[in-house]
């Protein structure tokens, strides 16, 4: 009777530790998929960025080359400005303008002391 009595107590500890140590097999390969899992989320999230940064980095070259370009025909431009302001002066044309603003001014002048007169 003691046998039955040590049996009786020893096979429900022996299922309760069964229990237990599947219950942590379980556990651990919870575990294991939610580290395998968010392993595989983060690289995903972080080749996403990658690729958002590699387009971002793309696009910013672009517009860099872009602005490099209406910049050097705006450089352009006015260096042909420059060029054709000192080839084709109007300096020449004021002063023609003044002498004959200045003869016309003569003229009128004269006009009125021989109607004064």
């Amino acid at each position: 009777m003691l046998k039955i009595s040590i049996e009786f107590l020893l096979t429900p500890g022996q299922e309760l530790i069964t229990r237990l140590s599947s219950e942590e097999d379980k556990m651990d390969l919870l575990v294991d998929q939610y580290k395998e899992n968010g392993t595989k989320l983060l690289d995903s999230l972080q080749k996403k960025r990658e690729n958002e940064k590699r387009t971002l980095f793309r696009n910013l070259d672009q517009k860099k080359s872009d602005m490099a370009a209406v910049f050097g025909e705006a450089k352009d431009v006015i260096m042909e400005t420059e060029e054709s302001l000192r080839e084709h002066s109007t300096s020449h044309f004021e002063r023609e303008w003044r002498k004959k603003q200045s003869a016309i001014h003569k003229q009128i002048s004269g006009r009125r002391k021989s109607a004064e007169e």
